[in-house]
């Protein structure tokens, strides 16, 4: 493990300020309604076909809400009702979640094109620090769990800007309020939903979670914020760093849901959902994460772009590169037998390129 920068964003709600590239929270909440063609909220929130026409309003409202243009966010694209009756609730919050995401790629609300890039993946270990806040109902030592967790943080994990050493997560939440322009807090946040019931859990949690952190609450940054550096007017950068397995795509999730007696004592039980986005080191730092819906390697691979976007480009056995690395660009090519560079690979002056022979961090063992 080498150098990172130290942050952690829990999802839930603490309110962040958005910049470029990353969505703007909403100007006001716009309501679940599955058939807007109709008077009243509708909530189906069971079928494919409602899931998606409750999205697709919200998304209509929002570009309302911004002046841009109408469809320029859209529509959900579910996957059949018999596939999604199959997903557990992790695959449908993490499914709709990166639709959220991508959807809206290259959209402008008026600070410069949202990057729209999907999350990595679910990470075990982070799985299991989610699931600890959910049952315990404390949120506020899942830094600690996640800097004593040897897969994700790592002796050098401290609550400032220093660039340390050994740290296994780089992702930076913004200042939060009464903090020195300096000091980088992790943003702890939660989603509950409290309900009567004879103990069952709600059946359509995941569906109402993305919803509300989209659209029924001003905390959609917690889940949409992309790229570091949002704001340029600051010394402090915060967001994620695309330099983490394949090209375009960036974060961990951790998801933790327990249904159970209400903390107020009120005789009703409560369904915790918690939600945990952290941002990787590169592969190079040594980090041992288990991305558990990662999808495997290629074995061979063969790549040209002008230019190149910065990140990881990985193969199983070899890669072989034409095109252009730029200037400001950032590329590490990496496979377990050879990296073969033709002879129209360029790297622009000032752009860095790094090939390693070494295999495939991906892998679902």
């Amino acid at each position: 493990m080498q150098r990172t920068i130290y942050a952690i964003l829990l999802i839930g709600f603490t309110l962040l300020t958005g910049f470029a590239q990353s969505p703007p929270e909403l100007n006001s909440s716009i309501n679940y309604d599955s058939d807007p063609n109709m008077p009243g909220e509708q909530s189906d929130r069971a079928t494919v076909a409602g899931i998606a026409s409750a999205f697709d309003n919200g998304r209509r409202v929002e570009e309302q809400q911004f002046t841009l243009p109408n469809n320029s966010l859209g529509n959900l694209v579910m996957p059949t009702q018999a596939i999604w009756d199959g997903m557990n609730s992790n695959a449908r919050i993490f499914y709709l979640l990166n639709a959220e995401r991508v959807d809206r790629a290259d959209v402008d609300y008026g600070n410069g094109p949202v990057k729209g890039l999907p999350l990595t993946g679910i990470e075990s270990n982070l799985n299991a620090i989610a699931q600890i806040a959910a049952e315990s109902y404390i949120l506020n030592n899942i830094t600690s769990l996640i800097d004593a967790d040897v897969a994700l943080g790592g002796s050098g994990c401290i609550n400032n800007d220093t660039p340390p050493v050994n740290c296994c997560h780089e992702l930076l939440g913004p200042n939060q309020p009464n903090t020195s322009s300096n000091s980088i807090i992790p943003a702890v946040k939660n989603y509950r939903i409290t309900f009567q019931t004879s103990g069952m859990p709600v059946d359509d949690i995941e569906v109402r979670v993305v919803y509300a952190l989209i659209y029924s609450f001003s905390r959609r940054l917690s889940v949409l914020i992309q790229d570091e550096d949002l704001n340029p007017s600051t010394s402090t950068a915060y967001g994620m760093d695309d330099n983490y397995g394949d090209i375009g795509d960036e974060g961990f999730l951790g998801i933790g849901i327990y249904n159970g007696p209400s903390p107020r004592g009120n005789g009703m039980d409560s369904t915790h959902v918690v939600l945990v986005l952290l941002d990787p080191v590169p592969e190079s730092e040594g980090c041992n994460y288990n991305c558990i819906t990662c999808t495997p390697c290629p074995n061979f691979i063969s790549v040209n772009s002008i230019p190149y976007q910065d990140g990881v480009i990985q193969a199983e056995n070899t890669v072989t590169a034409q095109g252009l690395v730029p200037s400001s660009g950032d590329v590490t090519m990496k496979a377990g037998d050879y990296v073969k560079l033709n002879p129209v690979f360029e790297v622009a002056s000032g752009g860095i390129f790094h090939a390693y022979i070494d295999g495939c961090y991906f892998t679902l063992d």
